[in-house]
């Protein structure tokens, strides 16, 4: 993105093209960017202020990192409470809502560090118990991600609620090789 000062559609295909094995990380790493506060100067024509979620459903590489971002940009920049960016996941388009509420836990957790109860909690919210699952894998992947450990994921999931708990530790077990 800083190669390209902000062009995200050149940006993605950079990422096609020269990164190969890497190209799902440089494209995430580009979502990133483009929805984070930092602006670049060919960013802001990305996004529609008033629904940044067309931002993904014009792009067809990696949609559900483009997802994982929406909530950032939500929070960040328009300044929305996490639970009502719950709510705002209903606008992805079909297939992806899932994607959008891990964001959003991702980015909670990330605020939260310290008291993960209240990002669980949040997951709480989310609606179904599919929809709380999906929240709840973002928590603990982004958390297990910023903690760089394992173990970490373990202990998080000591605070898990009842009804959560294999999810976590699913998603515990399943992030292990990457730690291991």
């Amino acid at each position: 993105m800083y190669l390209t000062g902000g062009d995200l559609d050149e940006s993605l295909a950079l990422c096609d093209r020269y990164m190969e094995e890497a190209g799902t990380g440089c494209q995430n790493g580009a979502y990133m960017e483009v929805f984070n506060l930092e602006v670049l100067a060919k960013e802001s024509g990305y996004i529609d202020p008033e629904n940044p979620f067309a931002t993904c459903k014009a792009r067809s590489q990696a949609k559900g990192d483009c997802y994982v971002y929406v909530p950032t940009y939500l929070s960040q920049t328009r300044g929305m409470d996490f639970p009502d960016i719950l709510k705002e996941c209903n606008k992805a388009e079909f297939g992806y809502k899932g994607s959008c509420l891990g964001g959003v836990a991702a980015e909670a957790i990330k605020r939260n560090m310290g008291n993960p109860g209240l990002v669980f909690a949040l997951c709480g919210q989310a609606g179904s118990f599919i929809n709380q699952e999906l929240c709840t894998a973002g928590l603990v992947d982004m958390y297990m991600n910023q903690k760089g450990s394992y173990f970490a994921g373990v202990e998080l999931c000591k605070q898990a609620p009842q009804d959560l708990l294999d999810s976590c530790n699913s998603v515990v077990n399943n992030r292990a090789p990457f730690f291991k």
